[in-house]
């Protein structure tokens, strides 16, 4: 069973809609790649306890990750990407924020370079 996915740093623009199906993933490092948006079913990783998105490109999450959002023992970081404040569900408060020198596990969010949102 795969419980943990190191994909950091190679590149990465997207991922399949298929990587929901990866029921037992609770370590998620995709950090440092060019990742433009998550897929659809990502809210379906209801074993994730750990998110390192920070440093790619995302501009939209979807509306699923408050499936696993809402879980008290998540660790989300999406700190330096381009989400716009729309995508920032009511599931991800708004007390994540992060400074640059935030490299712990903790949830971060914020500050998010929305200059390209409509």
């Amino acid at each position: 069973l795969l419980t943990q996915l190191d994909l950091q740093s190679n590149n990465i623009n997207s991922l399949p809609e298929s990587f929901g199906d990866l029921m037992n993933l609770r370590r998620f490092w995709i950090q440092n790649n060019e990742l433009i948006s998550l897929p659809n079913s990502f809210g379906d990783l209801s074993s994730l306890d750990l998110l390192m998105a920070q440093n790619n490109l995302l501009s939209s999450l979807p509306e699923s990750i408050c499936n696993i959002a809402t879980n008290q023992n998540i660790s989300l970081n999406l700190f330096n990407n381009n989400i716009c404040d729309e995508y920032i569900y009511d599931c991800l408060s708004d007390d994540f924020s992060c400074s640059d020198n935030d490299t712990n596990d903790g949830s971060c969010i914020y500050p998010q370079d929305t200059s390209n949102c409509p």
